[in-house]
This record gives structure tokens, sequence and C-alpha cells, in this order.
């Protein structure tokens, strides 16, 4: 009976060496820090993973504190790895971004970044911060925080056109970038000559010109400007032309300027100035003239 106790006493000291081979914990302040050799099951598998050492904390919060997160990190997910819509629909992409610093994404569509700006549309891309689950509940000590990130990516319609075409999400956090890709795949559906809705003109009123601001006479001092109102409307828009005294159409110069409004402009009037000026305006539907007489003003009629 005696002579097994040594080796019961070797089993279990074997034991005990066997237990502390996995892990080197140092204990301070009630946190219990273990190298990355050593992961406790508490710890996420996908954290364990991806950073250097960690603590865990009571078990009793189901809280995690991360005791040395020294480094850059980020990871990015496409929810779906096959996609094929149908012709005509909607799509959305989803992108599940976890990282620290918070990360930041661009979307790319063959390789090329997708500019939102062309459409102005606030729908069709957003990104927001979402809490992490209960399992992943962290705690950075390092003041920074590893952040989970969904960015959302809508089409409003999807065209033949567009089957093949890989879509990417590129996200950054810190000096790391990480990507992940899906490909489109576009069905027919039953109608397979459905075009996407494209915006249409609008409607062409029928409006014939007219001018709605002029002055019949207009009296000046000569050597000053003067002006020529000759303000219009009309659909589509009236073009406008002066013509002068002699019949003959006003041609733009040093002294003669027909401004945006449809009014002439005479620079430093003249005696041989005076006379009866035409403005013209016509469209697709009609024309129409009015005329406005301009009598220079001698220094003693001032």
């Amino acid at each position: 009976m005696t002579s097994h106790v040594p080796r019961i006493i070797s089993v279990v000291l074997l034991l005990v060496v066997i237990s502390h081979a996995g892990c080197s914990p140092t204990r301070s302040a009630n946190v219990t820090r273990f190298k990355k050799m050593g992961a406790p099951s508490q710890v996420p598998n996908e954290i364990s993973s991806e950073y250097g050492s960690y603590a865990i904390g009571s078990r009793l919060n189901s809280q995690f504190v991360v005791a040395d997160f020294s480094r850059d990190h980020v990871r990015a997910t496409i929810a779906q790895n096959r996609l094929s819509p149908t012709a005509g629909g909607s799509m959305e992409f989803t992108c599940d971004v976890r990282g620290s610093p918070t990360p930041s994404i661009l979307w790319l569509k063959n390789g090329i970044p997708i500019d939102f700006s062309e459409d102005d549309d606030d729908d069709m891309s957003q990104n927001y911060i979402v809490p992490l689950d209960h399992k992943s509940n962290l705690r950075i000590n390092d003041h920074s925080s590893i952040v989970n990130v969904k960015a959302r990516l809508v089409i409003p319609c999807i065209t033949m056109k567009d089957s093949g075409s890989i879509y990417a999400c590129l996200a950054t956090a810190g000096t790391k970038k990480n990507i992940d890709y899906t490909q489109l795949r576009v069905s027919e559906g039953r109608d397979h000559l459905f075009a996407c809705p494209t915006p249409q003109p609008e409607s062409l009123v029928a409006e014939p010109p007219e001018i709605v601001t002029f002055v019949p006479l207009v009296m000046q001092g000569m050597g000053r400007d003067v002006k020529l109102y000759c303000q219009t409307r009309g659909s589509p828009e009236p073009m406008i032309s002066w013509y002068g005294p002699n019949g003959n159409a006003v041609m733009e110069g040093p002294r003669f300027r027909i401004l945006a409004d449809g009014s002439l402009v005479i620079s430093r009037l003249t005696w041989s100035d005076m006379g009866e000026y035409k403005c013209k305006a016509e469209n697709l539907f009609g024309e129409v003239s009015k005329e406005s007489f301009v009598y220079p003003l001698t220094d003693d009629k001032k």
C-alpha cells in the first residue's frame, strides 16, 4: 500500500506541471493576464487569434478587459459572397467591419471608388456604428476601442450590364487596411426587356414670347451710358436681338453690350446714337418686338 504513495505523488506533480505549461499567468488587482499561447476559453476566438496579450476580468459581469492592445487592426466582411438579384430590382450590400481605431469604409466597383456625389443620394451609402455583441463586450485599457462599423451600399436599380461586376468593401483603421469582395450575378427575371427608369425631360410648354419690361422713350446726357430695357418671358426661353436706327442688327463692341436679361447698354452716348432701337424676342412659337427711342441731351438741355 505504501509503495504506491510516491507514484501517486509523482502523478500529481506531473499534472501540476502540465496545467502550468499552457499559459503563464501573472496576477495584479483582480486581473489575470494571459499570453497569447494560453488563451482562456472565455475570450472570443476571433479576438484571441487577432490580438497579442489580454486579460479577463470577473465572469459575473461577462466583460473582457484587453490589457495590451498596441497594434492597429481591421477586418472587413461582406455579408453575402454570392448575389443574384433580378434585373430591375434594387440591391443592398452590407459590410461588417471590426477594428481599432474606428475604421473608415470605402466602396469600390471593379476596382474604382464609387463616387456618390454624382448621384447626390444620401440613401445610397450609409455607415453606422453598431454595438458589439455580449460575447465581445470589450473594454480597452489604453483608451482606444474595438469598434464595429456596419457599412451599407444601395443600388436603386440593377441592370444586366451590372452582372459580373465586383464590389469591394475597403476598410482602414490606423495603418492597417483590409478588403473583402463579392461578385454580382444578375438574372433576367420574367421580363428580360426591363430597363431601369430614366429621368424624363420636362414637357415642353408652348408659350410664345412676351416683352414684359421696356421704356418707349429714353433721354440721357451725351457722354453718359444709357440702358434700354427688354425683359421677356416665354417657353422655351426667347432669343433676344437688337436693331439700330438704320435697321441693321446691333453688333456688340466697345460701346454696345447686350446683357443677360436682354437689355442693351450704349456707352458714352453721342448725338449720332439718336433714333429708334428695336428689341425682338422670338422662340419656336412666335416673335414679338418693342421700340425704344433714344434722345441724347446736350449741355443746355440737361
